[in-house]
C-alpha cells in the first residue's frame, strides 16, 4: 500500500472513495495504515505525568492546549477533527438532581462523555469501571441516546458505520 498525505486521506474519507466495499462494509485493512500515518505526523502529546484516577490505566495528556483524560481520547479527537465530523467534546449531562437529606446537601450525579454527536455518544475507555457503567445505564434511562464505548484505536473505524447509518 502506498503512503498518502493527510489531505488525500481526508478527501478519500469524505468521499467514501475507498472506505466501503461493494456491500457497504468498512475496509479496515485500508483505513488503519493511513490513520497510523496521520497519527505519526501528529505532534507528540504532552503527558502531564499524573495518572488519571478516574480511568483505569489512563494518563492525562494535552495537545494544542486541549486537555484529555487519556491518549485514546486525544487520538480520537484528532481523528474526528481530521474527518471534519461535527461533535461536542466533553458535554456534561445531569443524571440525577441534587437534593437535601437530613439537612445535608447531596450533590447531583452528572456524566461527561468524551464525544457527543447529538444522536449518539462515544466514550473512549480502555477499561470501563463499574462507576462508568452505572452512569451509562442512568444516561440511557433518562436520555434514550445510544452510547458506544471505544476501547482501542481499531474501534475508530466504527465511526464511519455510525455516521453513514445516520446520514445516508
Amino acid at each position: 500500500m502506498c503512503e498518502i498525505s493527510a489531505k488525500e486521506f481526508n478527501r478519500r474519507l469524505k468521499t467514501g472513495e475507498y472506505i466501503y466495499d461493494k456491500r457497504g462494509r468498512l475496509k479496515e485493512q485500508e483505513l488503519l495504515p493511513e490513520f497510523k500515518k496521520i497519527i505519526s505526523d501528529t505532534p507528540t502529546p504532552i503527558a502531564t505525568g499524573t495518572e488519571n484516577k478516574k480511568i483505569k490505566g489512563a494518563k492525562k495528556c494535552e495537545w494544542k492546549g486541549i486537555k484529555f483524560d487519556s491518549h485514546l481520547e486525544m487520538y480520537f479527537y484528532i481523528y474526528l477533527t481530521n474527518l471534519e465530523i461535527p461533535f461536542i467534546h466533553q458535554s456534561k449531562y445531569l443524571l440525577q438532581e441534587g437534593f437535601k437529606f437530613n439537612g445535608k446537601s447531596i450533590r447531583p450525579i452528572t456524566w461527561t462523555p468524551d464525544f457527543d454527536f447529538g444522536t449518539f455518544i462515544i466514550d473512549t475507555k480502555g477499561h470501563p469501571t463499574q462507576q462508568v457503567q452505572l452512569r451509562i445505564k442512568m444516561f440511557l434511562y433518562k436520555y434514550r441516546i445510544p452510547v458506544y464505548i471505544f476501547k482501542t484505536k481499531k474501534d475508530f473505524n466504527k465511526i464511519h458505520e455510525l455516521w453513514k447509518d445516520l446520514h445516508h
